[in-house]
């Protein structure tokens, strides 16, 4: 997804799910003014994702940035445990909330600018409180079973883009 102006849609302008997406150039506002939670990117419950990539976007004046608003819209929603998103380069202006990350891992917000906006990015370990989980050989993920143990960002990825 490139290139794109959005603008007034009354929920999320972009929900994905997948690996290996790239969302960038984009010039999206005002957009998820109808609804009180949630992305205007948005994506979630995997935590098998690898690879997305949102980046040199321009969003900018959102509803929730306004003063006295009681939404929770972020920029980008990841989640219920999404992992595998990186949110890098993009100009972020008079939005109430940036970034928020729910618990999933290899999620990372680098070199963006926040301006005037009520929270850049927060973080949550919703993964580690809420669900265990189990990821099978077919790359099912199933709760209930123990957390999966931590393993390094590089061996992940790199197995995974075989997937």
């Amino acid at each position: 997804m490139a290139h794109n102006l959005v603008h007034h849609a009354p929920h999320s302008a972009v929900f994905y799910s997948g690996n290996d997406l790239v969302m960038e150039y984009n010039d999206l506002y005002w957009c998820h003014y109808e609804t009180a939670e949630g992305g205007v990117f948005y994506t979630g419950y995997d935590w098998t994702y690898r690879g997305d990539l949102i980046r040199n976007n321009y969003i900018h004046h959102l509803h929730d940035s306004l003063d006295g608003s009681p939404t929770g819209v972020n920029v980008v929603h990841l989640d219920d445990c999404v992992s595998g998103t990186d949110f890098v380069g993009n100009v972020v202006y008079r939005v109430g909330r940036g970034v928020s990350m729910c618990g999933g891992p290899f999620n990372t917000v680098d070199n963006n600018l926040f301006i005037d906006c009520q929270v850049g990015a927060d973080l949550s370990t919703r993964g580690l409180q809420w669900w265990k989980w189990t990821r099978h050989p077919d790359g099912t993920v199933t709760p209930t079973a123990p957390s999966p143990p931590r393993t390094p960002v590089t061996a992940t990825r790199a197995s995974s883009a075989a997937c």
